[in-house]
């Protein structure tokens, strides 16, 4: 597989130094952390919804109605989030 700059998406550029390296890897090890704080809320929340069955109270037929009507997202996904709820309580 080819490296990004490879494809030209680095090519001719010089890198940058080292203080400036560090201070982009930190700041998006912070971002990532924060991604994923915010993840295991919505995780957690979508987990509560379900154990509610939010869906029977607004007319849906199951929760891969729910999920996608209200949502915005498939069933699947939904599950997912759910399964990363559950996860980061271990």
């Amino acid at each position: 597989m080819a490296s990004s700059d490879e494809q030209g998406q680095g090519a001719g550029k010089e890198p940058v130094g080292r203080l400036d390296a560090e201070r982009l890897t930190e700041q998006l090890r912070a971002g990532i952390g924060e991604a994923r704080r915010a993840a295991v809320v919505l995780a957690q929340r979508v987990r509560g919804a379900h154990r509610a069955r939010v869906w029977v109270a607004l007319g849906h037929s199951g929760w891969g109605e729910y999920a996608q009507v209200e949502l915005g997202i498939s069933r699947a996904q939904a599950y997912r989030l759910i399964d990363i709820a559950e996860s980061s309580e271990d």
